[in-house]
């Protein structure tokens, strides 16, 4: 009888063959083992996703925002560069096509990163450059941006000039790169995403609203973000003005956005009442809306507006 048992015994068999025989010998056993080993692949491949071998680095956050697709697209760029700063700045410019009823470049919109780093838990920044104590708040939208994007240059490249360089610069650390983009390019990248819902299937609802004035508005951003700073002329003598749309029923609000020794000021909104395509307006009103190319021509106070 024992040289039966032997000879049952398979001394041929492999050290695997013998596991796998074990694991089939009992259902929830082979269960729990193929439940072990999925997650432990799983595991592995989140951790190569998220380049996280060499751990959280300084400027790694977590993009929220209002929108999901607009917290996507930030999350997205921010996997790919590791530029929480950019990521926010485009998360920004994608909340500006978000709401139907009103498209702003001097305040709408709202994008914060927070740092999973960082000692304080609370600790984050915004568009508007609010953070730490939230007592130094940076007026206007762009102002806001061009604030972050200051910082994220400072951050990585430690010099004062963040625009006149070349077009990606890419900083290392923690064994990993952290790319940052220029202002234009972001814009222009903003663009693009926007733009793409207008090719959606037919009965798929559109998640953004890429208006004309919103995209005329872009596209002069992307020339020239960098004016804000610039010396000289004011901006109201350069032209180089940003404006905000607010649709409210009949009525058209718009202001502007100015740069007067680096400080953005708003101008009175002007309220304009639109009949048959004309409105009224101050001259210098006028002239503002004529600087930023909402308007076609200027007669005294009587122009001609693109809706």
């Amino acid at each position: 009888m024992s040289d039966l048992q032997e000879v049952s015994q398979d001394p041929f068999q492999n050290p695997v063959q013998k596991i796998f025989r074990w694991l089939r010998s009992d259902d929830f056993r082979g269960l729990c083992f193929c439940f072990g080993i999925s997650s432990f692949i799983l595991t592995i491949a989140m951790i190569f996703e998220a380049n996280l071998g060499a751990g959280p680095i300084k400027q790694h956050g977590v993009v929220a925002s209002s929108n999901s697709a607009c917290s996507r697209f930030g999350s997205d760029h921010l996997k790919m560069t590791r530029n929480s700063y950019d990521a926010a700045i485009l998360t920004s410019l994608c909340l500006l096509a978000t709401n139907p009823e009103e498209v702003s470049l001097g305040g709408g919109g709202m994008a914060s990163m927070l740092f999973i780093n960082s000692s304080d838990p609370t600790e984050y920044l915004d568009f508007t450059g609010r953070g730490e104590d939230n007592s130094k708040p940076v007026p206007g939208f762009m102002a806001g941006m061009l604030y972050l994007k200051r910082k994220s240059t400072l951050k990585m490249a430690n010099f004062d000039n963040g625009f006149d360089r070349i077009p990606s610069l890419t900083y290392t650390h923690s064994k990993l790169p952290i790319i940052d983009t220029k202002l234009e390019e972001l814009i222009l990248k903003a663009i693009d995403f926007i733009e793409k819902p207008l090719n959606l299937p037919k009965g798929v609802k559109m998640p953004f609203n890429p208006s004309a004035s919103l995209l005329k508005c872009l596209r002069l951003l992307s020339k020239n973000p960098r004016s804000f700073y610039d010396k000289g002329d004011s901006a109201l003598e350069k032209g180089d003005l940003w404006a905000t749309l607010s649709n409210n029923g009949n009525n058209q609000s718009y202001h502007a956005l100015l740069d007067y020794d680096k400080k953005i000021r708003p101008v009175n909104a002007i309220h304009l009442n639109i009949t048959n395509g004309k409105i009224e307006a101050h001259p210098d009103s006028a002239r503002l809306l004529f600087a930023l190319g909402l308007i076609d021509k200027r007669l005294d106070n009587e122009i001609q507006i693109y809706l």
